[in-house]
């Protein structure tokens, strides 16, 4: 969202068009053009100093939309939307320039989604994913997407792309509502899972505690969307920063594709065991397919008071700090013998992620890469191996959130679904509380046989 709102009474009069931006202005010549007299603009429409509290109502103003324009060559507020658009009109045919073909195609819509500077835009996630009908409008033809179909405008002559959906990997546009409707819980929660997806690897403006404000109210349209169709009014779900209290065990096992950096961490403003707290920009993803296990309880009381709308539900439960959680717990490296090896000395070179202990497999090792893996082996068990969320800077680091080089003994396994554990390190030897710092998916199933069962608090 843009920062020039103003105060309502400054709205209640007339104003011309062109203290608006550039984008802004071509925004309202296309809805009139289509014969429509209104257009909401969050820039224009939201009471300056309101935001916290229209941000959770997102899913009202572009649920109840008769579309929504969005500007997919636009970079800046002051980008035109308007230009000529003659390039298409013409029959253009191959040409050979040396080796390579040069042909003028459609680009499919998924990758409009894919290229397009909003892309990269965490505030605009929740204006494509909860507007039933989307205009894209780009350089040199238009989009539309809705539940029932997608066009593209002007077709051009000659060889055409597949445009069929899910061809980079993304969401159908309205595919999230599509599952709302249909009270699926298998498939709710698998749809989150690739929102959150898309939304952690998105840009957001603002420093300090603005950007983590916005971190969460750029979601809580969606999360708003998500609670009223997976709770009815006799059980209601609760948000926990980014995760639910009904599916919390898989939404803790989320996981980094790759180490992320500790120095863009919001961990120090938001708690390390959600995945809101990782550096924008990140790449990781949830475990919907998670089955939780039976050693694990969240302890924590619910916060829902039932008087609360479901817009309050969302609001303060992003202030939500502390889990307490009751889970089987032990060592992640559980020999005190085990030695430190070099990665590159087990990892097989022509099968990555495939390991050789052959040099001595009576000794109990563990290792660690550049990238966050790490990996501890017992002798003639199978080795157990983890992902952690940050990697070790070359500098001093001031964030501390990551593993430190050798501190890889303090590591602690917390068991929250079958097959399934966070990595998890002390914070204080008074208290049980610990921070998490990586997580581990289908190791062993002896791994946590014989381990104590343990209340701790995560932060």
């Amino acid at each position: 969202m843009q920062s020039y709102t103003v105060d309502v009474k400054a709205r209640q009069a007339a104003f011309p068009v062109t203290d608006l931006s550039e984008t802004l202005q071509d925004a309202i010549a296309i809805t009139y053009s289509l014969g429509l007299e209104f257009i909401w603009i969050d820039a224009v429409c939201v009471p300056r100093g309101s935001w916290d509290a229209e941000a959770g109502s997102m899913h009202e103003v572009y649920g109840n939309a008769h579309f929504t324009l969005t500007s997919g060559n636009t970079a800046k507020a002051t980008d035109r939307m308007l230009m000529e658009q003659d390039a298409w009109r013409d029959n253009v045919h191959g040409c050979r320039l040396h080796d390579p073909w040069i042909l003028n195609t459609d680009m499919p819509l998924d990758e409009v989604r894919q290229r397009s500077p909003v892309a990269a835009r965490g505030w605009i996630l929740q204006e494509e994913r909860l507007s039933p009908r989307v205009l894209y409008w780009c350089a040199q033809r238009a989009y539309w997407s809705c539940s029932e179909c997608q066009r593209i405008e002007a077709k051009q002559p000659g060889g055409i792309r597949p445009t069929e959906n899910g061809t980079l990997g993304l969401s159908h546009p309205q595919k999230f509502i599509a599952v709302c409707r249909t009270g699926n819980s298998q498939l709710l929660q698998s749809e989150w899972a690739a929102l959150v997806a898309a939304y952690v690897h998105r840009l957001l403006s603002g420093q300090g505690l603005d950007l983590v404000k916005n971190r969460f109210a750029a979601l809580s349209g969606l999360s708003v969307r998500y609670l009223t169709s997976s709770s009815s009014a006799a059980s209601r779900d609760e948000y926990l920063a980014g995760l639910w209290r009904k599916s919390i065990a898989r939404s803790l096992a989320w996981q980094v594709k790759t180490a992320a950096s500790p120095f863009d961490s919001l961990q120090h403003d938001i708690p390390s065991w959600t995945w809101m707290s990782l550096p924008l920009g990140a790449e990781m993803a949830l475990s919907p397919n998670v089955e939780e296990s039976s050693f694990f309880q969240l302890v924590t009381e619910p916060a829902v008071v039932e008087q609360w709308t479901d817009e309050d539900v969302v609001r303060n439960g992003a202030r939500v700090t502390v889990l307490e959680v009751l889970a089987r717990f032990r060592p992640f490296i559980g020999t005190f013998n085990a030695v430190r090896v070099p990665w590159d000395g087990i990892e097989s070179d022509h099968h990555p992620g495939s390991f050789d202990f052959s040099l001595d497999p009576t000794c109990s090792m563990y290792a660690r890469n550049a990238t966050g893996r790490i990996l501890f082996y017992e002798p003639h068990k199978e080795e157990v191996v983890g992902q952690l969320d940050y990697f070790v800077a070359d500098e001093v680091s001031c964030a501390t959130v990551e593993v430190g080089e050798g501190l890889e003994r303090s590591l602690y396994c917390l068991e929250v679904g079958v097959q399934a554990m966070i990595l998890v390190e002390r914070m204080s030897m008074e208290e049980d509380r610990f921070r998490r710092v990586g997580v581990s998916l289908g190791y062993r199933k002896d791994f946590f046989d014989d381990s104590e069962v343990r209340q701790l608090r995560l932060v």
